[in-house]
């Protein structure tokens, strides 16, 4: 009897978890015990990023062989290689990490560089080709330089529009959350595009002085007079308009 089903080659010894647990074991050595907690939190974070996620990330025909084969409890790190880290790259630390973290510095200080020494390993290892090590090296690398200003910049945002906002009590207006682009960055000012109007958002020099033109933030808005005000903000995008798809 004929099927439809599309035969997909599992990962056998190269799945996403298999791979970076070896990734891990092979750095152990060389880094100091805090260091690999570090490390060790944020794979962990990219494994469950895509076991949540990773659906709307998979190919036509993967997607074909995780309905008709997998099971609702399956982890897609189990199955899938590191194809899939490749793809996930931009999502996942545009629209997920700072979320998650927060205000961990120290684990969003290391992410640039674990994704740029886990490029680095794939490659040596020859389980990712020239171009997919390309487009790993060059997320590692906005991360790397970009991840811990945007994370303060938004912390500065809600420590100073938030809190501000919280304390009008029963005089607070509705909240709209609304994904912005920051079109400017002006010394001391960040501007922001905000339905066709320009939205000034006053920080600290020494924080917008960070701060780069094209990052996306899902800012919280309400509505005064006829423009905006500002509530804080609950995220931010180094990547800009690249993977909003995958925003959730």
């Amino acid at each position: 009897m004929r099927t439809n089903v599309v035969e997909f080659p599992l990962q056998k010894n190269n799945t996403i978890t298999q791979v970076l647990a070896r990734f891990i074991t092979a750095k152990r050595t060389s880094l100091s015990p805090e260091t690999v907690r570090r490390y060790e939190k944020f794979i962990g974070l990219w494994q469950d990023y895509l076991d949540r996620y990773g659906l709307l990330l998979l190919t036509p025909s993967e997607k074909i062989f995780w309905n008709k084969r997998c099971g609702s409890d399956t982890q897609i790190t189990k199955i899938f290689g590191p194809g899939l880290l490749v793809r996930s790259a931009v999502p996942f630390l545009g629209e997920f990490v700072v979320r998650e973290l927060g205000t961990q510095l120290p684990v969003l200080e290391y992410a640039g560089t674990v994704v740029r020494r886990l490029t680095k390993w794939l490659f040596e290892e020859g389980l990712v080709s020239p171009s997919e090590t390309n487009i790993l090296w060059w997320a590692g690398t906005r991360a790397r330089e970009e991840l811990v200003p945007a994370a303060l910049a938004l912390a500065c945002v809600n420590i100073q529009y938030g809190i501000r906002y919280d304390l009008r009590g029963t005089f607070r207006a509705s909240v709209y959350r609304l994904r912005s682009e920051l079109c400017e960055v002006l010394p001391g000012c960040l501007r922001f595009a905000v339905k066709g109007r320009a939205l000034d958002v006053e920080l600290s020099k020494c924080v917008t002085e960070l701060c780069r033109p094209g990052w996306v933030f899902t800012l919280k808005l309400y509505a005064k007079g006829l423009s905006w005000g500002l509530a804080g903000a609950e995220n931010v995008n180094i990547f800009g308009w690249q993977n909003r798809i995958y925003y959730g």
